[in-house]
């Protein structure tokens, strides 16, 4: 998926649905979520319950460094 705003990640039923699309319902298949610093401990963990409820097993978790300058 692309990035996500706050507002999108609150809204856990339009999250599962935007990952069964881009899955194609292959919930074999390994998930990254990348988050930066403005990512919320709980919206990640919101993603991954996502995740969890469609069956996706596969999930790995990485970081992602602000911009230079910003």
């Amino acid at each position: 998926l692309g990035p996500m705003t706050a507002v999108d990640f609150a809204r856990v039923p339009q999250v599962m649905a935007a990952l069964r699309d881009q899955s194609g319902g292959d919930t074999a298949q390994p998930l990254v979520i990348t988050a930066d610093a403005k990512a919320t401990h709980e919206l990640v963990v919101r993603v991954m319950d996502a995740a969890g409820r469609l069956g996706f097993v596969n999930l790995s978790i990485t970081t992602r460094l602000p911009d230079e300058g910003g």
